[in-house]
């Protein structure tokens, strides 16, 4: 089974995505304001938004 799955994952090709949508999204949730949120869902929130960031910026510049 591992050999048959190894062998469809060498076929598979990986392409470079298009990060317009995730840069429209970062822009439009940086102006939520922590105020208006839970501290504990806006900590959360927070860190995944870095996250975001982190995978836009990559190789962008």
């Amino acid at each position: 089974m591992f050999t048959r799955l190894a062998n469809a994952m060498h076929m598979l090709e990986f392409f470079k995505g298009d990060k317009t949508t995730l840069k429209t999204f970062i822009d439009k949730v940086n102006e939520l304001k922590a105020d208006k949120y839970i501290e504990t869902t806006w900590i959360v929130f927070e860190k995944e938004l870095a996250k975001a960031q982190t995978v836009y910026n990559d190789n962008v510049m």
